[in-house]
């Protein structure tokens, strides 16, 4: 089974501590808020993303 993603500017993918990452849902959410709570979860080590 072969599974490609398209190339974009829009695509990630991560791997998470599925019990410690803080989950992160808002209806008004822009890319800069997302990123950020990317970056703080990554620093805390419970997520890895990666574009």
């Amino acid at each position: 089974m072969k599974f490609c993603l398209p190339l974009g500017d829009t695509n990630f993918i991560a791997l998470v501590n599925a019990d410690k990452y803080k989950t992160f849902v808002d209806e008004d959410w822009e890319f800069e808020s997302l990123f950020k709570h990317f970056s703080d979860e990554m620093e805390e080590g419970k997520i890895l993303v990666s574009k």
